[in-house]
């Protein structure tokens, strides 16, 4: 339990056990998984809220964790939630990956990408 919040973070032999509580018990609320250890492979259709405290500079490793629990046989909204710290490395990773996105929006409208600081001289 941390902060009243009963969780469970699954690791080694006792994951399977730890993800089919999550499945089946109403009163164990959160699930704590890490983006590079545990964001593929899993199925998380009971959940219903994604919350990212290590954001990611690839945004398809960002994508493929919302849909552990945004996929296919998802009866319910699901919500993304995105945590960093103000002056953080977290804040300057987030940052950065949101500005490669608007990069390659621009890219697919037609638009000339212009990214990152720095001279050319």
């Amino acid at each position: 339990m941390m902060n009243g919040v009963r969780c469970a973070a699954p690791s080694g032999a006792a994951a399977q056990h730890a993800l089919a509580a999550f499945k089946t018990e109403a009163e164990l609320q959160a699930l704590l998984l890490s983006a590079q250890r545990d964001a593929s492979g899993l199925t998380l259709t009971c959940a219903r809220h994604v919350v990212i405290l290590e954001p990611q500079l690839d945004l398809a490793t960002e994508l493929q964790m919302i849909g552990r629990v945004h996929r296919i046989g998802q009866t319910r909204q699901t919500y993304v939630h995105r945590l960093c710290v103000d002056g953080s490395f977290e804040r300057s990773l987030a940052s950065e990956r949101q500005a490669r996105a608007a990069s390659a929006h621009q890219l697919e409208q037609g638009g000339e990408a212009v990214h990152g600081t720095g001279s050319l001289d």
